[in-house]
């Protein structure tokens, strides 16, 4: 009864273990597409974070061919964190007193 606890435990933390980089993946295209389309390679500071995010991500398709699903997943972070981004809106101005 012990031995199938102990398999039925190892098949479950096994189970765990194995993440799935697909949402990730695609996390990161759409974060460069974003970023492409909206002109960040003619802009230059934007386009060296653009090129570093292309980086991470090939980086992180080479890991997940080897098989290294937790650095490809920290790669594929990186990129989608490297894509510049627009700053956030301002907040609308208001009026000032009337005299």
């Amino acid at each position: 009864m012990r031995l199938i606890a102990v398999i039925a435990l190892g098949a479950a933390v096994a189970g765990c273990s194995t993440i799935d980089p697909a949402p990730k993946l695609k996390a990161a295209n759409d974060a460069i597409a974003a970023a492409k389309a909206a002109g960040a390679e003619s802009i230059p500071a934007a386009n060296d974070l653009l090129t570093q995010a292309n980086k991470y991500l090939g980086t992180a398709q080479n890991l997940i061919k080897d098989g290294d699903v937790s650095n490809a997943i920290r790669n594929l972070n990186l990129a989608s964190r490297a894509t510049p981004r627009s700053p956030p809106p301002r907040p609308p101005r208001r009026p000032g007193p009337i005299s």
